[in-house]
């Protein structure tokens, strides 16, 4: 006895031609419609924060994490000095962040 099996096609368009996978984000109608000045705010005070966190661990044990943390710091410090080019007061509270790490 042999097992047969047919497959159709995948195809990652929906019945109207959209794009059914988004890459885990919510597609652009639906895409957080009630976005509020105080989310943005508390994005950025995590974002400060988190450039201002130490590690906890020893880089002399731990090289490539501490390495893999310095690096994910400036790439954050870069992305939020681009996005916030034109706000100079979150400009400082960057620089200074990105300074002391």
């Amino acid at each position: 006895m042999s097992l047969v099996v047919r497959c159709q096609p995948y195809s990652a368009l929906g019945q109207n031609g959209s794009s059914l996978y988004t890459g885990g984000r919510p597609s652009s109608a639906h895409a957080y419609p009630q976005r509020l000045a105080a989310d943005e705010q508390l994005g950025f005070d995590a974002a400060v924060t988190a450039i201002g966190l130490k590690a906890s661990v020893s880089e002399a044990q731990h090289p490539l994490i501490c390495e893999g943390i310095r690096r994910q710091k400036g790439e954050l410090a870069i992305a939020m000095l681009l996005q916030y080019k034109d706000d100079q007061y979150k400009l400082d509270k960057v620089h200074l962040l990105n300074g002391i790490c």
